[in-house]
């Protein structure tokens, strides 16, 4: 799926720092996510 910027981004849950399920619903209407995704980050690659 693409997004481009500007798009609403679609909802989803992944899992924090400490393990535990965030997802985006519990921020609608409230703050502004940013999403940053860090390639290779915890890999060998």
């Amino acid at each position: 799926m693409a997004i481009a910027p500007g798009d609403k981004a679609p909802l989803f849950t992944l899992m924090d720092h400490n393990r535990k399920n965030v997802s985006l619903e519990k921020f609608l209407g409230r703050k502004n996510v940013i999403l940053v995704f860090f390639v290779f980050a915890f890999t060998d690659g």
